[in-house]
């Protein structure tokens, strides 16, 4: 539906190539499976760029929501080695990093999620937002057991989006958008990594919209432009 939405139209009016990515979910692979996959995605897309007419120096990523969560770690990872790189996945050497990242209410560091939606809860869902530590939530299930249990610390330190800033030698530039009426992913999250790309100098653009829930119709409506 996306690729026949009102953004995807104003993209390809403006002569930009679209390619959506497919990869591996939760229960089909654990962390960092997924994030290996988009890596890939982008490897191969600069690998046969001559073949599809591809201007390989504007590659950008956008995403929603678990898409925007890939769509900055290519952002913020495209320029060091990391967790998220697999070259038997296909085009070792082949640079996965971008130009430009457009992220809607994506998660970005998965262990202040609980804290900042207590902190600041949405109106709308004061007492039934997603608790996101658990093992059964979405980010519970990716990284193989629940967010507050050594088992899986390792992985949730290697997938802290908002670290990688600091270490990154050039950053792309970041267009975020995120509703602070979002009772899945705290507004927060893209507050925490604005943030942290302003102290290292990369100034993002940053849009809350403010009553606006998660997959809000009115990010397609106001963003797209």
């Amino acid at each position: 539906g996306e690729e026949t939405g009102t953004a995807a139209n104003a993209i390809l009016a403006k002569g930009y190539a679209l390619a959506s990515v497919n990869y591996r979910l939760s229960g089909q692979a654990l962390f960092p499976a997924g994030a290996q996959d988009v890596k890939a995605a982008v490897r191969w897309l600069r690998a046969h760029a001559a073949e599809y007419g591809l201007d390989t120096d504007h590659f950008a990523s956008w995403g929603e929501s678990a898409g925007g969560y890939m769509a900055a770690m290519l952002g913020v990872t495209g320029d060091q080695a990391t967790v998220f790189d697999d070259d038997s996945l296909g085009n070792p050497g082949v640079s996965s990093g971008v130009a430009a990242v457009v992220d809607w209410y994506g998660p970005t560091d998965l262990a202040t999620m609980d804290s900042q939606q207590t902190a600041h809860p949405p109106a709308s869902c004061p007492s039934s937002w997603l608790q996101h530590t658990p093992a059964g939530s979405p980010e519970g299930k990716w990284l193989g057991g629940a967010l507050d249990t050594p088992a899986v610390s390792t992985k949730l330190t290697q997938a802290n989006l908002v670290a990688y800033v600091a270490t990154a030698k050039t950053l792309p530039f970041f267009i975020i958008a995120h509703g602070d009426n979002d009772c899945q992913v705290p507004w927060s999250q893209s507050q925490e990594l604005t943030d942290a790309l302003a102290k290292v100098g990369n100034t993002a653009n940053l849009t809350i919209l403010a009553g606006a829930s998660h997959g809000d119709a009115r990010f397609e409506s106001t963003q797209s432009t």
